[in-house]
């Protein structure tokens, strides 16, 4: 190596040196800025699950209301059958 290249190399070590910095600085900002989405993303999920959890539940209730009505429509509409069965006229009148 000549003195000129001695000179360049000095010249471009901290030229480098800024740059892996600037590099650096960059990935660290990205790093920042997906631990941030992932820790907004990770509370999304556990509000969206309370809310399903809570939808399954209304939903569990919500059908054995139903099964009781059924049944209980089904029991009206056996006494409304055997009420009108006995004040039917026979079919000579």
């Amino acid at each position: 190596m000549n003195s000129t290249d001695t000179t360049h190399n000095s010249k471009l070590d901290p030229l480098v040196a800024q740059t892996l910095q600037s590099k650096q600085n960059e990935h660290q900002d990205f790093l920042e800025q997906l631990e941030f989405k992932i820790a907004f993303q990770e509370d999304t999920i556990e509000q969206l699950n309370q809310v399903v959890t809570a939808q399954q539940q209304s939903i569990a209730t919500l059908e054995k209301t139903q099964k009781l009505i059924i049944e209980k429509l089904k029991g009206l509409q056996n006494t409304t059958s055997n009420i009108n069965a006995d004040n039917e006229l026979p079919p000579h009148y």
